[in-house]
């Protein structure tokens, strides 16, 4: 009986940690979902979501440079609740939690309760993670489909890996060297002939779900989107000497990498030592787990942007918590390890928190707010009807007002490239300034809107920008002034309108 009461004293203890949890994490992530820093990829991601869910094909009628996996699962939230810039910040962190819970869960279960408690409670006191999962992009899903992998790697479940696995590539591809290689702790721990036919028996089944349809529609379209977009656009660093990569990433890890993940690094690197000094095979999974991550982050390092490691965050916290847990757990009496237990809570919220709280309190890169960005939909969605064109780049302004963008701008600032060819662009799916000139003065579009404060990839300098710029005007367009001249005035966008 003694014994019986014992277990649930531990269970409710366990139960009211993860509510404190779940509830720290409410609090942190409301405010950053509501006011973080806006970021224009966001606009992207939605209205090219939206827009499958209408019907249109991606990579056949329009151009992106992922996998369809996040297009999917936002464009089903907004075929019940209409696009918007909001609902996709809210599904983003219910598919932050779950990826929380997922990786806790996994944890818990390879290496115990305080393992999979220390995991949850990193991940929430983490600026950086909550930051970049809650704003809409493919960390989230990624993330979220890896966490669901490690369980069932930590579960035994060899098919539901293989599935899990392609359905993370299905998300974002660059995490595929973490995908795959997370195979390695299942083949260490139970490998059979029988283990490996079930992996690829699951990988072939999500490829059947996810990624076939798409890729027998458009299979061309298809590889030059999420293959050759990137190739393309990384081309110069790849056919460089390796003197010419480590002079460009070198400055790139010391001033923008290590600053905020170098933490994670560190306390991943002291987990996983004392997880081998206590359990061989326990330590062996929790460092081939961090082996998959500096492989992976080493091939990010060339892409010279430091959000690219945000899925790969709970695997490193993963990491460490296995050592973490296997420590505490070690101490003789119950005051010892609660003792241990707050020391790590507050050291680990302390170092993240003052480490990265710049990144989620900060004004982000100079993008319009959200206020203005209604009021700008609100305009264009008054004065137009539903058939009606606008053309912009900020698509996030498009999703808002539930207006499409003309054909060939659904890359968002990513959508022009002057130096192709009429031809080779429109395969591509972007415009060069031959498409620019014909999109604009075809005058389809009632209405422009340009950011002045982030203008587009590839245009060079202010005397570019004007000449791009001055097409509206012998197109026929003009400003709209009214909303600029409101308080509080609307400053870094431009209206034009046709006349």
């Amino acid at each position: 009986m003694h014994h019986v009461s014992k277990e649930l004293l531990a269970h409710q203890f366990e139960v009211g940690i993860w509510l404190i949890i779940s509830a720290f994490y409410i609090v942190n992530v409301i405010p950053l979902a509501l006011h973080g820093p806006f970021n224009a990829d966001e606009g992207w991601y939605l209205y090219n979501a939206w827009q499958t869910w209408e019907g249109r094909v991606p990579y056949l009628d329009f151009a992106f440079p992922q996998p369809p996996a996040t297009l999917i699962i936002h464009g089903f939230f907004q075929e019940f609740f209409g696009p918007g810039f909001y609902l996709g910040r809210l599904i983003n962190a219910g598919l932050s939690f779950l990826a929380i819970a997922a990786f806790a869960s996994a944890s818990r279960r390879l290496w115990g309760v305080l393992a999979g408690v220390c995991t949850g409670l990193i991940l929430v006191a983490s600026p950086l993670w909550l930051l970049h999962s809650v704003s809409v992009s493919t960390y989230a899903t990624a993330a979220l489909f890896l966490g669901l992998e490690l369980l069932a790697i930590a579960y035994k479940r060899p098919w539901l890996v293989g599935f899990l696995a392609v359905s993370a590539m299905s998300a974002r591809l660059t995490i595929a060297p973490t995908a795959l290689l997370l195979f390695i702790p299942i083949f260490f721990t139970s490998f059979r002939l029988k283990t490996l036919f079930q992996i690829v028996a699951g990988c072939i089944c999500a490829l059947t779900i996810i990624v076939a349809p798409l890729a027998i529609i458009a299979p061309q379209k298809a590889w030059i989107n999420i293959i050759g977009y990137h190739t393309y656009m990384r081309a110069g660093l790849a056919t460089s000497s390796i003197e010419r990569h480590v002079e460009v990433i070198m400055p790139f890890l010391q001033e923008q990498y290590l600053p905020v993940y170098q933490w994670f690094w560190i306390a991943a690197l002291v987990g996983v030592i004392l997880a081998v000094r206590r359990d061989r095979t326990s330590g062996v999974v929790s460092a081939a787990i961090l082996t998959t991550v500096f492989i992976n982050a080493l091939l990010h390092a060339t892409a010279i942007n430091a959000t690219y490691d945000v899925p790969l965050i709970p695997l490193l916290v993963v990491a460490a918590s296995s050592g973490i847990g296997f420590s505490i757990s070690s101490l003789t009496s119950s005051w010892q390890r609660r003792a241990a237990f707050t020391v790590v809570a507050v050291v680990c919220i302390g170092i993240l928190t003052y480490s990265q709280a710049f990144l989620a309190l900060g004004e982000g890169e100079r993008e319009e707010g959200h206020t203005n960005i209604h009021r700008l939909a609100q305009y264009i969605q008054s004065h137009t009807t539903p058939d009606e064109y606008i053309f912009t780049p900020e698509l996030y302004v498009a999703v808002e007002a539930q207006r499409r963008s003309l054909p060939g701008s659904e890359l968002g600032r990513f959508f022009y490239f002057p130096e192709l060819t009429d031809a080779e662009a429109q395969k591509r799916g972007v415009v060069n300034d031959d498409l620019f000139t014909q999109m604009v003065t075809s005058r389809h579009a009632k209405y422009i809107v340009v950011s002045m404060a982030q203008f587009w990839n590839n245009v060079t300098d202010h005397e570019h920008q004007h000449q791009l710029m001055s097409v509206f005007d012998k197109a026929g367009y003009v400003p709209v002034l009214e909303l600029q001249k409101e308080h509080p005035a609307i400053e870094a966008t431009r209206l034009y309108e046709r006349q």
